[in-house]
């Protein structure tokens, strides 16, 4: 029994992805923030919590309007935080 189980999870384990980056509809987001107000952004590396913090910071204006250069500080220090890496 217990060898079943075992063997299950190995099966489950490497049939689960290692890892899964932000959906394309999110990238394709980002990439058009990134021009927009000139955030260097390395795709090959992005994580989902760095999608969704830059995503959410550009959408999330509120009443009070955020200027360009606010948004761009902000959405830099997202990319070079570790916090944010998955």
């Amino acid at each position: 029994m217990i060898k079943y189980a075992v063997l299950l999870v190995t099966a489950l384990s490497i049939a689960a992805p290692v890892y899964a980056g932000p959906n394309r509809q999110m990238v394709l987001k980002v990439e058009r923030i990134s021009k927009r107000y000139d955030i260097p952004v390395n795709f090959n590396t992005l994580t989902t919590a760095q999608a969704a913090a830059l995503v959410m910071l550009v959408e999330s204006g509120g009443r009070r309007r955020t200027s360009n250069s606010e948004i761009r500080q902000k959405g830099r220090a997202i990319m070079n935080n570790p916090d944010f890496a998955d």
